[in-house]
């Protein structure tokens, strides 16, 4: 997802964490049929 690719490479591992974890997020809610909104 390009939505986080500057955060997945940034020098602060708990940002690179973050960034993991909402990208695990979106993807489990695409795995329900779900979709975020335009907002995110």
């Amino acid at each position: 997802m390009a939505l986080f690719e500057e955060y997945k490479n940034h020098p602060d591992e708990s940002v690179r964490e973050r960034a993991n974890n909402w990208a695990i997020a979106i993807g489990l809610q695409r795995v329900d049929g779900l979709n975020v909104s335009d907002f995110l």
